[in-house]
């Protein structure tokens, strides 16, 4: 069944600020970050380590450990704002409407109790289900991720492969049918071939609706096999955002064409030009565009205002002082 009809967002982020407060000084992790989660859609979240993907994951499940903190924004679900929900009301949303796939499930999952009693306590907890029926579901869901589900279900995480792990986290994950996934770089620890597989059943549940994926990597060529739209992340800022097709094939940001120079599957001249420097430690609030310091392209300007993610038309947003008026947009496609 297909529902990709356009519909309100799955998932609203206005404004949304997240600090750590060290011994060392402040860490401005996430800074204003704006976006919206098109429903039964993916929406890609990219960007290098540090950039503040998984922390603005973190933020919307309200899981930031201490010592950070949430200090600013909405994050509205279904029009009601997570941030102004009890701890007993988001225990209750986190797993049966909203989810999250981490990037390690060895490290996710429970060591010491099999994949099966956790998927069945999780529906247990959520639902009026008894032991048998609750048993019978987990094996079903095991059953459609294409994992042994008898073997899975008795298996000690430990006892399975990488693959095997991630689809078993993916199958408690998914179990309670959950409106909203979020999948914090899912594949990065796989091979290639695993890779592909946890990307085709990320697609699948996609396909077969009716799920919004929040989708958070550095691999650009992951983003693009199951994502509608991107967001790119540097900073804590969103810097660019538009169409899959938009943002790889004409980006406007010059972090995003870097990126791009710096991936084999993109970079069309056939010479990689890695992105120089490396991303900052905001341990600072920041004033000017935080990519300046490794922008070839940065101007005086760069270093005195910080570029608002301004409404470049045809669903395209960046944020940088360098692009014209949208109207005057002309760009090459060459990365």
């Amino acid at each position: 069944m297909q529902c990709k009809e356009k519909l309100s967002p799955a998932l609203i982020v206005k404004n949304l600020s997240t600090r750590f407060y060290t011994r060392s000084g402040t860490i401005y992790a996430v800074n204003g970050v704006n976006f919206e989660l098109p429903r039964n859609r993916c929406l890609a979240l990219i960007g290098e380590s540090g950039a503040g993907k998984s922390v603005t994951a973190l933020s919307i499940l309200r899981m930031i450990p201490k010592p950070g903190r949430i200090v600013s924004g909405e994050i509205r679900m279904n029009g009601d704002d997570l941030l102004a929900k009890s701890g007993s009301q988001m225990r209750k949303l986190r797993g049966e409407e909203l989810s999250i796939l981490f990037q390690d499930p060895l490290a996710a999952l429970n060591p010491v109790i099999t994949i099966g009693n956790q998927i069945r306590e999780t529906i247990q907890s959520h639902r009026r289900a008894s032991k048998s029926m609750a048993e019978e579901m987990a094996l079903v869901k095991l059953d459609a991720l294409k994992l042994p589900a008898k073997r899975v279900y008795n298996s000690f995480p430990f006892q399975l492969s990488g693959g095997m792990r991630q689809r078993a986290a993916l199958a408690l994950a998914l179990i309670l049918h959950p409106q909203i996934l979020i999948a914090d770089e899912p594949t990065s620890f796989l091979d290639v071939t695993l890779q592909g597989q946890i990307l085709a059943l990320l697609k699948n549940e996609l396909d077969r609706c009716c799920l919004s994926l929040l989708f958070i990597t550095h691999d650009l060529a992951a983003a693009a096999t199951v994502a509608d739209r991107v967001a790119v992340m540097y900073g804590g800022i969103i810097v660019e955002e538009g169409s899959m097709r938009d943002v790889f094939g004409h980006p406007f940001h010059p972090y995003t064409r870097a990126l791009l120079r710096s991936h084999p599957a993109f970079c069309r001249n056939g010479r990689l030009e890695p992105v120089p420097g490396s991303a900052p430690l905001i341990t600072e609030s920041f004033s000017g565009c935080p990519f300046r310091q490794r922008c070839s392209e940065a101007e005086t300007i760069c270093a005195e205002d910080v570029p608002p993610l301004a409404d470049r038309g045809g669903g395209r947003f960046a944020a940088c002082h360098k692009l014209p008026e949208p109207a005057k947009q002309i760009m090459d496609g060459s990365c």
